[in-house]
């Protein structure tokens, strides 16, 4: 029986012997119940809070299990670049930061460390509806209040257009492909493996790589200019120039 994403990612960090416990911090929502199931399958640690206020489950998933740093990964990236996770770590506790974030590896493979404080921190200040979704949005639109500290993995091995998050039916079917070619080597994957792979099969990087990328952004006119961008991409000049026009009345 071929592993859940779930499944996939537990078994990654089971192998990294710095990690003191593996949680799935999911919704108390009913939809969420085959998640509970499926880590209780996995014997790993299961905590439920609030669908919508990400950030609170996370602080209260944290203080329920006594843990002082937080090494953050998401359910739909499923591809677990295990060797940085102790230098980044090691980054993060030696520049004494209370947020780091890695930066160079393919779209949904970079992880995020922060300490439990600066998060109880980021929530007396009554964050927006979006920062509470995205844990780690507070922290980041407020860098002046917090230590912030960015690993470079090395830049040369990265393919740009290679997408390894799954947003898309496109994205699924290119991380199985990938998954195929791992299971040859029972998951025993560094990052070189991965860009060696798509290196030697580069049209797989077509499948998926014209998807839309979701972001956030840190203002409402950084959120329009990446609209006009994605116009003038789509060659729709017309409505980017009465969009400006309209825009300077």
């Amino acid at each position: 029986e071929p592993d859940t994403f779930l499944g996939h990612i537990c078994k990654r960090l089971n192998k990294i012997p710095l990690l003191a416990d593996v949680i799935i911090a999911t919704s108390s929502e009913p939809d969420d119940d085959p998640i509970e199931k499926e880590a209780n399958n996995l014997n790993v640690k299961c905590f439920r809070g609030s669908k919508n206020d990400v950030l609170s489950r996370y602080v209260e998933a944290a203080v329920e299990n006594e843990l002082d740093v937080i090494i953050r990964l998401t359910g739909d990236n499923p591809v677990v670049i295990n060797e940085f996770f102790t230098p980044a770590l090691q980054h993060h506790t030696d520049g004494k930061f209370d947020y780091t974030y890695t930066k160079g590896m393919p779209l949904g493979t970079n992880l995020e460390i922060v300490n439990t404080n600066a998060l109880i921190n980021s929530l007396k200040y009554n964050p927006e509806p979006n920062e509470r979704e995205h844990v780690t949005m507070f922290i980041k639109n407020h860098q002046e209040k917090y230590a912030i500290g960015i690993y470079n993995v090395h830049p040369t091995l990265i393919l740009p257009e290679l997408r390894l998050t799954v947003d898309y039916p496109n994205d699924y079917a290119m991380v199985n492909i990938l998954m195929l070619y791992l299971k040859e080597s029972q998951y025993d994957y560094q990052l070189k493996d991965i860009i060696d792979f798509f290196h030697k099969n580069s049209w797989l990087t077509d499948i998926n790589s014209d998807n839309f990328q979701k972001k956030s952004f840190n203002s409402y006119k950084d959120e329009l200019n990446e609209g006009l961008k994605l116009l003038e991409n789509a060659e729709l000049t017309n409505v980017v120039m009465n969009y400006k026009k309209f825009l300077n009345t």
